[in-house]
């Protein structure tokens, strides 16, 4: 029994200095060379022409092969917008944790008593500060141009509608 241990370990023991020196081997030995060379463009690379087929241009695409799209088309779906809220009561005193619910609605409602405006979709929550004033930061989709933004507090006008489809900074000052 102790000669089948001590056989296992020289085993282990032989193993273990034969991996070591094959890892060790040549560490600092060898040195590697970046090559930064760009391989020759071949004449028929070079001659693709990547312009649209004006035929394709003109029918309706029936799969992802026929779309054409210019080359500084904008893929996002989305775009940050940042809206800065001051909320004060009639009286100028700042209304501190006040809530703001901010939702999307359709771009063609223009008026605060439009039936329409039970279709918006909530997007954001915020409280004011003790200053009476919140920044939110949003991202919505590209389609969206006006939002609703409703104070949950008295003393105030409650909703207002911000068109937002010429910028992306907004400063509010709710009274």
């Amino acid at each position: 029994m102790l000669n089948m241990k001590s056989n296992f370990s020289k085993r282990i023991l032989i193993i273990s200095i034969l991996a070591h020196g094959l890892i060790g081997c040549g560490e600092g030995s060898s040195k590697a060379t970046a090559v930064n060379e760009v391989p020759p463009q071949s004449e028929t690379q070079a001659s693709i022409d990547h312009s649209p087929n004006p035929e394709k241009l003109a029918t309706v695409a029936e799969t992802a092969n026929d779309l054409y799209v210019e080359e500084d088309f904008d893929f996002q779906s989305f775009r940050t917008v940042t809206i800065d809220i001051h909320v004060q009561s009639y009286a100028g005193d700042n209304i501190d944790n006040a809530l703001l619910y901010v939702s999307s609605i359709p771009d063609d409602i223009m008026e605060l008593d439009d039936s329409r405006l039970m279709t918006k979709s909530l997007i954001a929550v915020s409280k004011t500060d003790n200053n009476g004033q919140t920044l939110i930061t949003l991202e919505v989709p590209q389609i969206v141009n006006n939002l609703l933004i409703e104070v949950n507090s008295l003393g105030v006008d409650n909703k207002h509608i911000v068109d937002i489809s010429q910028q992306d900074y907004y400063v509010l000052y709710l009274n």
